[in-house]
């Protein structure tokens, strides 16, 4: 059974019924990720080589449709440049670059890998350690420092594409970050969403979050009605494998999934394109961006085991 309650009915921030959890979820009481809830004398520094190689594998086809929307957004850009010169005696066009902004960045090899492109800046948050390491490896993204359970932070800018990567589940209450995205986004940003499918990585009977660096996790609809409920606009929902596994030869498990037949899929990570709630205020960013919105109708909604 789904619980519906609202955010602003619900008691607690671990109350399962104010994020579309089943009835009797059992959450994780805290979060493991920050750099203040690790103990460095005893686990030593988190950011090792292995972490930091390993890290490469994990979201791949999630930052590769970033990837994908934004080169979307540079291509719209320079065309609504190009037009406005013509309008203009015909003067040559200045392109000024998309904006992108990656939440929960972490060392940001994907980062560089994906979204450092012609025509576009790239802006990462993440904590402090995340930070430092990314640095050292020679990030050319702008990079602030957040601690995305308070979420805080505010840039003064609105962003074209925005990208969040598995970092929601890993939270006590991804409400502040949701807020974070829409204090950073006009009506034409795209933002990309990505978490676990509980069923598909943990099984169907699986009623609590196993993992004990993750708060919490979605099933495919309960995420859907999450993120309806905070009012983004959800443009796509789609399933991916969660590292860099090929996702052709993985639907024949995702179609015994489906028909009962198998009780977990490779398909398991979830990815949600979507567009700010209305009320987003953009005057909190005093330069938005003028650049257009990609065509939606490329980034319409696809089958369960579409490319993302």
């Amino acid at each position: 059974m789904l619980a519906t309650k609202s955010l602003n009915t619900h008691s607690t921030p671990m109350d399962p019924a104010a994020f579309f959890l089943p009835i009797g979820y059992i959450a994780q009481a805290r979060n493991t990720t920050l750099d203040t809830a690790r103990d460095l004398s005893r686990d030593g520094a988190y950011w090792s080589p292995w972490r930091i190689k390993d890290a490469a594998r994990w979201q791949k086809h999630v930052y590769a449709l970033a990837g994908r929307l934004a080169q979307q957004a540079i291509h719209a850009n320079k065309s609504a440049h190009t037009n406005n010169a013509t309008r203009a005696n015909n003067s040559a066009p200045t392109n000024s670059a998309i904006q992108i902004l990656d939440v929960g960045c972490g060392v940001c090899v994907k980062l560089n890998q994906h979204l450092i492109i012609p025509g576009a800046n790239a802006t990462g948050i993440d904590q402090r350690s995340a930070l430092d390491a990314a640095r050292s490896l020679g990030c050319k993204a702008t990079l602030y420092e957040v601690d995305l359970e308070t979420a805080n932070l505010n840039l003064n800018q609105h962003f074209d594409i925005i990208i969040c990567a598995d970092v929601l589940e890993h939270l006590i209450n991804p409400d502040n970050t949701l807020a974070l995205m829409a204090r950073h986004a006009a009506p034409h940003t795209r933002v990309i969403l990505s978490t676990p499918e509980r069923h598909r990585e943990r099984g169907r009977d699986c009623n609590s979050s196993n993992k004990p660096e993750h708060v919490r996790e979605w099933a495919f609809a309960e995420f859907a009605a999450y993120i309806n409920s905070r009012g983004w606009r959800v443009l796509s929902h789609r399933l991916c494998t969660k590292d860099d596994a090929p996702i052709l030869p993985a639907r024949a498990s995702e179609r015994a999934f489906r028909a009962s037949l198998a009780d977990r899929s490779p398909l398991c990570c979830q990815v949600i394109v979507c567009k700010p709630p209305a009320s987003t205020n953009t005057s909190t960013a005093p330069n938005p961006s003028p650049n257009p919105t990609p065509n939606p109708t490329s980034i319409t909604t696809t089958k369960l085991g579409d490319r993302p």
